[in-house]
């Protein structure tokens, strides 16, 4: 099997670009890691830059898909940035980030993610599975019909329950079991600046027509130019991707 990959990030309609891509492959694996800083200012494109970096070097000594390894691995990322916002002086709400990645050892393949920095996986251009925010909305929107609370707003959106860089052993939440690799697999890796304007059925139906995860990238990104106006084109945020699809 093999995992072909293209991948995008743009600052969209902001100043800075916070979110920051890593790809690592060897013989026998890859990483793929996507993380879209938090703090404003290049300081969150610094703490997405160490995470991303952090992840890919400790997976390539010593790759692995367990449980164990995989929060540590998180863990890790998560004492860099600190470290990294303690070296600048900056407030501890600053300099934070998430994170998703999609870690393939031979042919099995697992995932973990903090924040809101989503994982897709397709087989054969059917929608498996995708992560779940660690958001107020997605937990809001998560509870049973009769809670009495308030709908969340694009505020609640941005409210992350969890981010990599406070310090304290970050929790990342991970796939349920390995994935073994067919051919025809599928994964997107996407920072909300896509999900937030390209639902799922449209990131679903821009794949069925793609040859290549260039061409996914390609019609994700048209995607995109036509959902935003004059009004929102400004206001849009930075946006990245990696696309992968598994071939014979």
């Amino acid at each position: 099997m093999r995992l072909m990959t293209h991948h995008v990030t743009s600052s969209g309609g902001r100043h800075f670009n916070e979110d920051a891509l890593k790809e690592v492959t060897g013989p026998k694996f890859a990483l793929l890691a996507l993380a879209d800083g938090l703090g404003g200012h290049g300081g969150g494109a610094l703490a997405a830059r160490r995470c991303v970096e952090t992840v890919a070097a400790v997976f390539s000594r010593t790759p692995e898909l367990s449980d164990a390894f995989l929060q540590a691995l998180v863990e890790e990322a998560d004492r860099a940035v600190a470290t990294l916002r303690l070296e600048r002086r900056k407030p501890a709400s600053s300099m934070r980030t998430t994170l998703a990645l999609l870690a393939v050892c031979g042919n099995d393949a697992r995932w973990a993610h903090v924040g809101d920095s989503r994982i897709y996986w397709f087989r054969q251009n059917v929608l498996m599975q995708r992560t779940r925010d660690h958001s107020v909305s997605e937990l809001v929107m998560g509870l049973p019909d009769h809670t009495s609370v308030a709908p969340p707003d694009k505020a609640d959106r941005n409210r992350l329950l969890r981010a990599v860089g406070a310090g304290r052993g970050c929790r990342a939440e991970l796939s349920n079991a390995v994935v073994t690799l067919q051919a025809g697999d599928a994964f997107l890796l996407c920072s909300d600046g896509v999900w937030s304007l390209v639902s799922d059925p449209e990131i679903t139906a821009c794949l069925s027509k793609a040859a290549t995860p260039l061409d996914w990238c390609v019609a994700l990104e048209e995607k995109l130019r036509q959902h935003l106006t004059c009004d929102t084109l400004e206001e849009h945020d930075n946006y990245s991707m990696i696309a992968g699809m598994v071939m014979s």
